[in-house]
C-alpha cells in the first residue's frame, strides 16, 4: 500500500463503479486504510523534522502562558488568597500549643468546640492540630459546644474519660460556652483555668485543668 501505482488507481475506480455491494464497500475500506497510513507516515517524517525539534520550545512557551494566567487571575479574582489572606491564622494554634507545652501533662486531653477561622481551616480543626504540635494523646472530641441541656452529658462524659486537661474553644459572648466554662469549673472539678487568646480575635478559649 505504500507505492500506489496507477493500476491500482485504476482498480480502485474501477471497483468503485462496480455495481456489486460487496465489492463496493471493500473498496472503499482499502482506500479509507491507505489514506490513513500514507498520511500517518507523513506525519512521522513532519514529525521528526519539525515537531520534536520545536517541542521544549513549545513547552516552555506554553508553561510560561499558564503560570502568567494564572498570576494574573488569582491576582484579580475576588477571592484570590492573594487577595483575601492577610495574616497566619494558625497562630492561635500554636499559642494553645504553647500553653499545652506548659501544663505538667496532656497525656488526656479532651477537646471541645471549634477555632475562630472556620472559614481558614481553623475551626473544628484547632483542637486537633494543637495536640498534635504540643504532642498530646487526645481521647476525647467534640466539634460543637453543646446547648444547655446537654451540658450534664459532657460533664458525664468527662468524669467517663477522666482528661487531665481540657481545651475549650468558644467566644466570651456565647451563652452555650460561658454555661459549660461554669459547669466543667464548677461541678467537674478543673477550676484552674488559662486563657487562650489571637492576636486579633481576642479570647478564643480556655485550657482547664485540675487543680
Amino acid at each position: 500500500m505504500i507505492l500506489i501505482t496507477p493500476g491500482c488507481a485504476l482498480a480502485f475506480l474501477l471497483a468503485l463503479r462496480s455495481g456489486y455491494r460487496t465489492q463496493t464497500t471493500l473498496a472503499w475500506i482499502a482506500l479509507v486504510n491507505s489514506t490513513l497510513l500514507i498520511f500517518g507516515y507523513c506525519m512521522l517524517v513532519f514529525d521528526e523534522r519539525y515537531i520534536l525539534p520545536l517541542a521544549p520550545f513549545l513547552v516552555r512557551t506554553v508553561a510560561g502562558a499558564l503560570f502568567a494566567i494564572s498570576v494574573t487571575f488569582f491576582t484579580f479574582f475576588w477571592t484570590s488568597p492573594f487577595r483575601s489572606l492577610r495574616r497566619d491564622y494558625q497562630t492561635s494554634v500554636y499559642s494553645a500549643a504553647a500553653a499545652l507545652r506548659q501544663i505538667p501533662s496532656c497525656n488526656r486531653l479532651v477537646a471541645i468546640g471549634e477555632g475562630p477561622f472556620p472559614m481558614h481551616g481553623v475551626g473544628w480543626e484547632a483542637g486537633i492540630y494543637a495536640s498534635y504540635f504540643a504532642q498530646c494523646h487526645v481521647v476525647g472530641f467534640r466539634e460543637k459546644i453543646p446547648g444547655a441541656e446537654n451540658a450534664p452529658d459532657v460533664l458525664a462524659d468527662l468524669q467517663i474519660l477522666q482528661p487531665d486537661s481540657i481545651l475549650l474553644f468558644g467566644r466570651p459572648h456565647n451563652l452555650n460556652y460561658e454555661l459549660l466554662l461554669r459547669t466543667i469549673r464548677g461541678k467537674g472539678g478543673y477550676s484552674t483555668s488559662w486563657p487562650l487568646a489571637d492576636q486579633e480575635a481576642g479570647e478564643i478559649g480556655r485550657l482547664l485543668l485540675k487543680p
